[in-house]
């Protein structure tokens, strides 16, 4: 592939409205599964490095179902774009080169269907049906069943877990409340739930998401996808997923999620580790704070971890001042539960010297191929912004980074609406060598 004028190796990035089977992997249940790139592959070979392609073959709105369907009826809160606008993530699944979509939320969206998009093919589907929502009165709706979440802004707070095979959503601003969310006990009281984690295998088109009578249409089957995890936790579950961020990595051949979640609105979440348990065995998931924003805050932004340097950076600013945006980043080697560290604010800069601003509506992610962090915001259609982390020589984080602008190297370019963020819709296929 070309290289940029620094020496840095462009990348492809895929715009998904978004010939070889790779990557078998087993999940808890011992299914094999099997990703096709080929479509992609055969994109990206015609699309020069730092060059975009368009690859759904099929709209979105395909893939909405009609009130006949099961969809939800008309009314304020029936727009399922908003699915994609309502700051919103996807998770792309490693096992299966498939791509998953569930958001809505707050004053958005109501319906909390999950939606497909095949990277074997390039089309649009619908993973499930919407929930029917009950009033409790006091401005809460529940899920008839409380089988399945409400739907909710996501934020970057939903990711794939590859060893487990399940898509996992933390959540955020739930539908109508704005709040977490909630189901209800034996008496019909509120109590807290997620995470929540949604099953691949059991996607259908024509089932609601939950059991069988919890649709619009009382003849819809129930597919009984999801799961709510917070039976099933042990350690402390604290602060609000509310603008929070994660990132994934596998440690032990487990999963295990990072992230920053705030208390009481504070703007400087505090970060967690949350292991995913063993679903066919029963272990519990676990807990646990390992990490305290001190320098560094933030709200509505992305994260990443470096690998390579076992970093967890997130967009974020100093003091809580708006003209001061660059990472806020936690050294994982450093992080614990009996003493939670402080994270570092890195100033970014240009490589003039000048200094360059991050926004918290970023996509960020991390190429460890190339050991490079890339971000992309859509605010100039094509550009990408990229740095690499540095490392002071006793290990703490250098706290100035340089940052280089890559314009796209094709005429077709993303030409979306970025008012509510890219956010959690920017990922890097490591297969592939290229972003979606």
């Amino acid at each position: 592939m070309p290289t940029s004028t620094n020496g840095r190796r462009r990348l492809h990035r895929i715009a998904c409205g978004l010939g070889t089977s790779l990557a078998v992997a087993l999940g808890t249940g011992g299914t094999a599964h099997s990703q096709d790139l080929s479509y992609l592959q055969s994109l990206l070979a015609n699309t020069p490095a730092g060059g975009w392609v368009q690859a759904n073959t099929t709209p979105f709105s395909s893939a909405w179902a009609t009130q006949a369907e099961g969809g939800l009826p008309p009314g304020s809160y029936s727009d399922t774009g908003a699915v994609v606008r309502a700051w919103s993530a996807f998770a792309w699944d490693s096992n299966r080169a498939q791509l998953y979509l569930f958001g809505g939320g707050h004053a958005s969206y109501m319906g909390n269907e999950m939606y497909v998009w095949s990277g074997a093919t390039g089309a649009w589907s619908r993973g499930s049906l919407p929930s029917r929502l009950t009033n409790a009165g006091n401005a809460v709706f529940y899920v008839v069943d409380d089988a399945a979440p409400q739907s909710a802004h996501t934020y970057d707070n939903q990711l794939f877990l590859p060893i487990a095979d399940r898509f996992i959503s933390f959540g955020g601003a739930t539908f109508n409340t704005g709040g977490g969310w909630l189901t209800r006990d034996v008496n019909g009281n509120a109590i807290s739930a997620g995470p929540w984690i949604w099953d691949p295998s059991k996607a259908d088109p024509n089932r609601v998401g939950g059991t069988t009578g919890s649709g619009y249409l009382p003849t819809v089957l129930g597919g009984e996808m999801w799961q709510n995890r917070l039976p099933f936790t042990s350690g402390t579950r604290g602060g609000s997923a509310l603008e929070g961020t994660t990132a994934y990595r596998q440690e032990g051949g487990k999963d295990v999620v990072y992230m920053t979640r705030d208390q009481n609105a504070s703007g400087f979440p505090a970060l967690y580790r949350y292991e995913i348990g063993n679903l066919a065995t029963g272990t519990p998931d676990r807990w646990d704070i390992v990490g305290r924003s001190f320098a560094a805050s933030s709200s509505q932004s992305t994260a990443v971890i470096d690998t390579t340097n076992n970093l967890y950076i997130q967009i974020g600013n100093r003091a809580n001042t708006t003209d001061d945006f660059g990472f806020g980043v936690f050294n994982l080697a450093n992080t614990n539960a009996t003493t939670p560290p402080g994270n570092t604010f890195v100033s970014l800069f240009r490589p003039d010297g000048q200094r360059f601003f991050t926004n918290r509506d970023m996509g960020i992610a991390y190429d460890e191929a190339n050991n490079q962090i890339l971000m992309w915001d859509g605010d100039n259609r094509g550009t990408v912004y990229y740095t690499s982390s540095i490392l002071n020589q006793n290990g703490s984080v250098n706290t100035s980074w340089t940052v280089y602008e890559v314009g796209a190297t094709t005429a077709a370019q993303p030409q979306g609406n970025f008012f509510n963020g890219v956010l959690g819709k920017w990922h890097y296929v490591a297969e592939l060598d290229a972003f979606i």
